[in-house]
């Protein structure tokens, strides 16, 4: 029996030395898709180079990989031990280049999940390179300084248990990629064999609690969406910074063509076209950008509440409680900084003169996308708040 089931994407990236971790995260896929994708409506499938890259003279091998490959994919899941890998003419190396172009569309706004994991186990002795391992602990500094989120592994056990989670999680969140169907050749749904599939999981709702899940693995999933929401927050300032600029600049040229009697019209038109574009340009990046702030937000939630539901069952002591609450706390902070930052992003828009019709209906959109997102905080607030006391009615 045929059956409905959307497609997401992954891309795997990764140098030589984890060409056996490579395979297992292929046969993974394979396995879940029979496991879960009937119940979950959610069918992986795996892109690697290999597979679509054809043979061709260039002056870049990379350059034609990014070419075949391009950004048709929804999950960019990267794979290091040992080896960073072998130097482009873009970076350095070719899974850093790609890991670039993934996080060059996640930075505008594009609804990309991007992970990142790292083998920990000791390397034979005839793979030890230094300049290789330095790399690749700068590169994992690098993700931890920009706020990306990444796991290690020991062993192909461990590497399992990391990718079943990943690709649960996917599933879960599977709204917040582009829409696909599984189609064939002659645009009806894919025959997918029902016995290939267990049915043992049920299908749960997005805003539900794993009933699986215990309190470290909630733990490590607020872990892991509140790095994404500092992130994602990041973005947005670097954004706005960005757009900013172009204002006052063009502001500034705009003012200098004033200053000696009836300023050029072309030249005037020329800046605000120029600033109303930025203002276009960001309200688009903040249209899509809250999509994913929302799901960080939904997810830390979800994590919190199921932390305080689950603690009911733990021996906790008053210490241990206040250092959760503290945490939270924390959390809670980051959160009153955003608001006052909208806050303040929204006078200095609100505070732009009236030139032209264009120029106002882009400035009335920047402004309105940092109101939703500020309503988002704050509704996120009140409902943190919430736990939190749940939490110390328990100490």
């Amino acid at each position: 029996m045929a059956f409905h089931s959307q497609v997401i994407t992954i891309f795997v990236s990764s140098p030589g030395d984890v060409s056996e971790d490579r395979r297992l995260v292929l046969d993974e896929i394979q396995s879940w898709n029979q496991r879960n994708a009937r119940d979950r409506g959610c069918f992986l499938t795996a892109m690697t180079w290999e597979d679509l890259v054809s043979p061709d003279i260039a002056e870049s091998s990379q350059n034609v990989i990014n070419v075949e490959v391009g950004d048709d994919y929804d999950v960019f899941l990267g794979l290091m031990w040992g080896r960073f890998g072998t130097p482009t003419l873009n970076a350095n190396s070719g899974t850093e280049e790609e890991f670039e172009r993934a996080l060059a569309r996640k930075i505008a706004g594009d609804a990309l999940r991007i992970s990142f994991l790292f083998r920990k186990s000791d390397l034979p002795f005839d793979q030890i390179d230094p300049e290789q391992i330095a790399k690749v602990r700068e590169f994992q500094k690098s993700l931890r300084e920009n706020g990306a989120f990444y796991r290690q592994y020991s062993d192909e056990r461990e590497l399992v248990s990391t990718l079943t989670t990943l690709f649960d999680r996917i599933a879960t969140e599977k709204e917040r990629y582009a829409t696909k169907s599984t189609l064939d050749n002659k645009g009806g749904p894919i025959q997918i064999d029902p016995d290939l599939t267990s049915g043992d999981e049920e299908p749960s709702a997005d805003t539900e609690l794993d009933p699986d899940a215990g309190l470290l693995d909630l733990e490590d999933e607020l872990t892991e969406y509140a790095s994404l929401f500092v992130s994602e927050l990041s973005q947005w300032g670097n954004q706005f910074y960005i757009m900013n600029e172009v204002v006052q600049q063009a502001t500034s040229k705009m003012n200098g063509l004033s200053q000696f009697g009836q300023p050029d019209r072309e030249a005037l038109r020329n800046e605000v076209e120029l600033v109303t574009s930025a203002l276009s340009d960001f309200a688009n990046f903040g249209k899509n950008k809250i999509a994913l702030i929302e799901d960080n937000l939904e997810g830390m939630y979800r994590s919190m509440s199921g932390i305080a539901t689950i603690s009911h069952g733990f021996d906790m002591n008053r210490d241990q409680i206040e250092h959760l609450t503290e945490q939270l706390n924390g959390l809670r902070g980051s959160v009153d900084e955003a608001d006052g930052l909208l806050t303040q992003y929204i006078d200095v828009m609100e505070g732009l003169p009236r030139i032209e019709k264009g120029f106002n209906r882009a400035r009335s959109g920047v402004v309105t996308v940092h109101k939703q997102l500020r309503k988002k905080l704050r509704d996120f607030r009140d409902r943190l708040v919430k736990v939190c006391s749940e939490l110390n009615s328990q100490s």
